[in-house]
């Protein structure tokens, strides 16, 4: 029974990384357009790179902003409720620690599923992505 809150965040931390790259993945694929236009401009590859990550890192950031306080009002909630159905009232307790530790994680988690977007993002030729326009 000790293993399974640690395999459930393993679960949900994987989750969580494969859902960002693909939604970073399409969102650079919905950018290319402008990208291009950039490295037309005379953007280099570093710094199409940079874009990419700066949006994977917005998007974790806001996540982070919003879900923090909002997992954290709702777990206090919970445990209390689930605590006074046992007939205890222990005060939760949030360790600050583990909370920046997930921070950490998630904006790493960021910059990895970030990177392969990138790096497609800088090697697409700006002429092919606009031939089109």
């Amino acid at each position: 029974m000790k293993a399974v809150p640690l395999a459930l965040v393993g679960v949900f931390a994987l989750t969580m990384v494969v859902g960002l790259g693909l939604g970073i993945a399409a969102a650079t694929r919905a950018r290319r357009r402008e990208l291009a236009v950039l490295r037309a401009l005379g953007c280099v590859g570093r710094q199409l790179r940079a874009s990419v990550r700066w949006h994977a890192l917005c998007v974790v950031g806001v996540g982070l902003v919003v879900g923090i306080p909002i997992g954290l009002a709702l777990g206090r909630t919970s445990y209390r409720a689930f605590a006074e159905g046992l007939g205890f009232f222990p005060e939760p307790e949030v360790s600050v620690w583990w909370t920046l530790l997930i921070v950490v994680a998630a904006l790493g988690m960021g910059l990895l599923a970030s990177a392969g977007p990138a790096d497609h993002a800088a090697r697409s030729p700006a002429a092919r992505v606009l031939r089109n326009e």
